[in-house]
């Protein structure tokens, strides 16, 4: 509701300059697993978003109360690449300065500053056939990917492997199995290294145990 000029303050706005930080807002909050939440995050002026890759990260940098420093991370974006948003799932780290400061004390309506998407390791173009492998966080460039490929009309075959401790560390399942839902070409397999008394084989898991070559 107020202006105030600040000379040292972050824009607003986003521009061409891929350096530039500029200033985000949490739009919501949602919890995926035990240790895991995603944030969407919407421009703070209500503008548009830079486009970004399935597979690509959202550099950020939060201000943690105790130290008043900032800190800069790289999360993944877990989120449709086609989305006017950008969506991270964090997992807190029991040490992490970061990850807790996000998951303990970023609420909606909070800002962050960010820079603009980046990062090589994309989904690669073309119909051919694609494998997803994750396990733990990893998943969530997959679940980027696994968007892009579902929003696509093209039939292209993909096959999502990933593995989880167990249902209550299997952040984003509902998910991707959304995604893959009615979709012949999408095939999902899951495995838990050590499924819990609640975990029910077939509707939860796959198969027990890592992934491995």
């Amino acid at each position: 509701d107020d202006v105030i000029e600040m000379s040292g303050a972050v824009p607003l706005r986003w521009d061409a300059d891929a350096d530039s930080v500029r200033s985000l807002r949490l739009i919501e909050k949602t919890r995926e697993s035990d240790d895991v939440i995603s944030f969407v995050f919407a421009a703070r002026d209500g503008g548009d978003l830079p486009p970004f890759e399935a597979g690509q990260h959202l550099p950020i940098e939060v201000v943690v109360p105790r130290t008043g420093e900032a800190v800069r991370r790289t999360y993944s974006l877990s989120g449709p690449p086609d989305a006017d948003q950008y969506r991270i799932s964090v997992k807190r780290e029991p040490q992490g300065v970061a990850s807790r400061h996000l998951h303990d004390h970023v609420e909606p309506g909070d800002f962050i500053d960010a820079r603009k998407p980046a990062g090589a390791f994309v989904l690669p173009g073309g119909d051919g056939p694609a494998v997803l492998v994750s396990a733990g966080i990893g998943a969530t460039p997959m679940v980027s990917m696994l968007h892009a490929i579902s929003m696509s009309d093209a039939a292209r075959p993909v096959w999502y492997i990933h593995g989880a401790r167990d249902g209550r560390h299997h952040a984003l399942n509902r998910e991707v199995e959304g995604l893959a839902a009615g979709r012949d070409n999408i095939h999902v397999h899951v495995a838990f290294s050590q499924p819990g008394p609640e975990d029910s084989k077939d509707r939860d898991y796959d198969s027990v145990g890592r992934i491995d070559g």
